[in-house]
């Protein structure tokens, strides 16, 4: 499964941003791979489900200055446990 994440700093201030997602429990963080990015990061998990994005050094401006400058997105690829009953909802 594929799944992009798209983020903006809508703060009125320039922002250092880290994004977290919480994989459903039907996934397998062990089979995360990380995918391209709008910028470059580093990226950890923690446990069984979270994932976390840093932005080293990337100053994101606030979306009334610079509009596109504030967004951004992250995209990664993650399997399914291998064995989930058939019509398993995630």
């Amino acid at each position: 499964m594929q799944y992009t994440i798209t983020f903006a700093n809508l703060l009125n201030d320039t922002a250092d941003l880290v994004v977290r997602d919480t994989l459903d429990a039907s996934l397998d963080i062990n089979s995360v791979r990380a995918g391209v990015a709008s910028h470059p990061y580093i990226v950890r998990t923690y446990g069984q489900s979270v994932m976390e994005w840093r932005f080293p050094h990337v100053h994101f401006p606030d979306a009334i200055t610079d509009p596109l400058g504030s967004r951004g997105y992250v995209t990664y690829t993650v399997d399914q446990l291998p064995s989930l009953p058939d019509n398993t909802v995630i």
